[in-house]
C-alpha cells in the first residue's frame, strides 16, 4: 500500500414461513422517480447510456456516505471461493481455491491511518498491521500467536517491520483526504474498480439495476452483451500485451482453444441512506483446451462492510508507539483489542456490578453473622442467670 494521493475512483432465496415471520418483503424497482433521496436517485438513473463521470459520481457519493456513517473506521470481510487456472504442469486443469481476510483502516485525526490484515489464501496465511502519515510508511509483519479477529483481543509475535520515509507537499487538507480515501479504497475495488472492463470507465458494457426489499436497497450490474465483453477482452489482451487472449502464459507455451467469460455480476447492498454493508462479487468463464474438455473458471465473494471495534485504532497506535520507542522488538509478544468501546465500557461496568454485589453479599453476611453470635452470647448470659 502506498501512501500517495489518490485522483480516480476508480437468485436464491431462502424460503421461510409466511406464518413465523408474517409474510415475505416484496422486491420493489427503485427509479428516479420513487428514489427516497439523491443518493438512490443517483444510482437509479445509472444506465448502459450514462457517462464514465456519472457512474463515478454515483458510487463516489455512496461509498463517502458509507465511510463518514463508519467514522473512516471501517472493517472488510471477505469470503471468497471458486475455481482456478492450475498450469503448472504444462497443462490447463482447475483446482479449487478459497480465501478468506479481514482488513480493517482506521483513521487518526485525517493525519494517520493504520490498517490489520489477516488474509488466508489456501493455505498460505498472511498477517501485519501499518501505518501511514506525511513522514514515513511503517509495516510490521507478525505472526498470530492467538485468538482471531472475531474474537475480542488477539496476541500477536513481531517477526520484523520495516520503516520507508517520504516527504511530501500536500497541504493538511490533502493530507486529510489521502488518509480518507485510503480507508475508502477496498470498497471501490470491491465495486469493480480494478475490473479491465470497469463500469467506471466502461458502463455501457453492462446493464444496472436497483431494487428495494425490507429495508435493504441493492444495487447490481452484470454483462450486458457476452459476445461484445469478451471481444474488447480479446483485442485489450492484443493490444496490451501483444498475444492471443487463449495464450495462457502469454509465451505461447499453454494454449487454449477458447477463453470465454460469460458472468460477471456484482451487487452492494445498502440502508436507505446509502450506507453498504454488503458487496458481493460474482465471475464465471469457460476455458476450452480440447473438443473434450472444457473447464469452468469462477470465483464468487461475499464481503462485509462495518465499522470496525471502537478499541482497535488506540490498540494498534499503541503498539506502533511502542515499535518506535523500542519497547517493542522483533521476537516480541503484543495483544490487539478487537473490543468495541460500549461493549468493554459495558463489560467493565458488570464487571464492577458483580463486585459491588459481592462485597455487599459478604458484608452481609459478615453484619449477620455478627448478629448471630452476639444473640449467642446473650443467650449463654441468660441460661448462666
Amino acid at each position: 500500500m502506498h501512501f500517495a494521493k489518490t485522483c480516480s475512483i476508480l437468485a436464491a432465496a431462502a424460503m421461510v414461513s409466511s406464518i413465523a415471520l408474517g409474510g415475505c418483503a416484496a422486491k420493489k424497482t427503485i427509479t428516479s422517480e420513487n428514489a427516497p433521496n439523491d443518493i438512490m436517485k443517483g444510482l437509479a438513473e445509472i444506465t448502459s447510456e450514462s457517462s464514465a463521470e456519472d457512474v463515478t459520481s454515483a458510487l463516489a457519493k455512496v461509498i463517502t456516505k458509507t465511510a463518514e456513517a463508519y467514522n473512516y473506521q471501517i472493517g472488510y470481510s471477505d469470503t471468497g471461493e471458486g475455481n482456478t487456472l492450475d498450469l503448472e504442469d504444462g497443462s490447463i486443469k482447475t483446482v479449487p481455491m478459497t480465501s478468506k481476510s479481514y482488513d480493517y483502516r482506521v483513521t487518526d485525526d485525517n493525519s494517520t491511518v493504520y490498517e490489520f490484515l489477516d488474509q488466508t489464501v489456501q493455505d498460505n496465511h498472511n498477517v501485519g498491521f501499518m501505518k501511514a502519515d506525511n513522514k514515513a510508511i511503517t509495516t510490521a509483519y507478525t505472526n498470530v500467536e492467538d485468538g482471531t479477529p472475531s474474537d475480542p483481543s488477539m496476541t500477536f509475535k513481531l517477526e520484523d517491520f520495516e520503516t520507508e520515509d517520504q516527504v511530501t507537499e500536500y497541504s493538511a487538507d490533502e493530507i486529510a483526504d489521502v488518509v480518507k480515501n485510503t480507508a475508502m479504497i477496498p470498497m471501490f475495488s470491491y465495486l469493480g474498480a480494478d475490473l479491465i472492463i470497469s463500469p467506471t470507465s466502461n458502463p455501457d458494457f453492462y446493464d444496472y439495476s436497483l431494487v428495494q426489499e425490507g429495508a435493504d436497497y441493492t444495487f447490481t450490474f452484470k454483462i450486458a452483451d457476452v459476445d461484445k465483453f469478451n471481444e474488447y477482452l480479446d483485442n485489450y489482451s492484443k493490444d496490451t500485451y501483444n498475444t492471443e487472449r487463449t495464450d495462457l502464459l502469454r509465451d505461447g507455451s499453454i494454449i487454449a482453444d477458447e477463453y470465454t467469460t460469460e458472468r460477471v455480476e456484482i451487487s452492494m447492498t445498502m440502508n436507505e441512506e446509502g450506507v453498504i454493508s454488503k458487496i458481493t462479487n460474482s465471475n464465471y468463464s469457460k476455458v476450452k483446451s480440447s473438443e473434450d474438455q472444457t473447464d469452468d473458471v469462477y470465483y464468487d465473494e461475499d464481503i462485509r462492510v462495518f465499522k470496525a471495534p471502537g478499541q482497535l485504532k488506540d490498540s494498534i497506535k499503541n503498539f506502533f508507539n511502542e515499535l518506535s520507542d523500542k519497547k517493542i522488538k522483533k521476537g516480541d509478544t503484543f495483544t490487539v483489542s478487537f473490543e468495541d468501546s460500549a461493549e468493554k465500557e459495558s463489560a467493565d461496568s458488570a464487571k464492577k456490578t458483580e463486585a459491588n454485589e459481592t462485597e455487599n453479599t459478604n458484608q452481609e453476611k459478615s453484619e449477620n453473622s455478627e448478629a448471630n453470635n452476639k444473640e449467642q452470647d446473650n443467650q449463654k448470659a441468660d441460661n448462666s442467670k
